[in-house]
């Protein structure tokens, strides 16, 4: 709850007219919202739990609230909407049940292009919405995972696209190393096991 009052006001702070609307769009979805805060992150590394994908959402936005007063070159409306939308294709790649899966859809088309079309087809029930805008905003969702070869068909081209793919993978990774930590110290262990996924132990420097 906390998390999602957070996410609201942060975005509640969006002043470019279409993206407000686009946002109050998806915000006024009963359905959508319903499935967004249900939904977990990600399977396992991070956010992997039931209100994940919320919380990830909201550190990210308070993440680049920071980088929009350190650069304030950064389109902030562009970026704080993108940050909302960055993910939500997750809540049809996966379950979001006890246990979470992949879907056949996740795994045929995976959660960057199915939030691609979220978007598209949300923007699109918005008349007039600007090409330019609708474009930009695409971009940091299709870019997001920074990389062709994890996942992201286009890198990203513009600053609000590189700020958000950094965030992401920030957020994600010291949430992930967090979780590490938290159980090697409930082991009283001072490295974790091998982590084949990043090919390294962590350190928990308290064991």
């Amino acid at each position: 709850k906390a998390d999602l009052d957070g996410l609201r006001d942060i975005l509640a702070t969006i002043s470019d007219p279409w993206l407000k609307k686009l946002v109050t769009a998806f915000q006024q979805d009963s359905d959508f919202m319903t499935q967004f805060t249900a939904a977990s992150a990600a399977k396992r590394w991070h956010h992997a739990y039931r209100g994940g994908l919320v919380r990830h959402t909201h550190e990210m936005c308070q993440l680049g609230v920071t980088m929009c007063s350190l650069y304030p070159n950064i389109n902030r409306d562009v970026l704080m909407t993108g940050i909302f939308l960055h993910d939500i294709g997750k809540i049809d790649e996966m379950t979001h049940e006890l246990c979470v899966e992949y879907t056949t859809v996740g795994r045929l088309l995976g959660h960057v292009h199915l939030g691609a079309e979220m978007v598209s087809a949300k923007i699109a029930t918005i008349e007039g919405f600007p090409e330019r805008l609708r474009l930009e905003l695409l971009h940091c969702v299709l870019a997001h995972h920074g990389e062709l070869q994890y996942g992201s068909p286009v890198v990203p081209k513009s600053l609000e696209a590189i700020v958000l793919h950094h965030i992401d993978n920030l957020d994600a990774q010291a949430a992930a190393f967090s979780r590490i930590i938290e159980d090697s110290r409930e082991k009283g262990q001072e490295w974790s096991e091998y982590m084949p996924l990043i090919d390294r132990m962590i350190w928990n420097r308290e064991g």
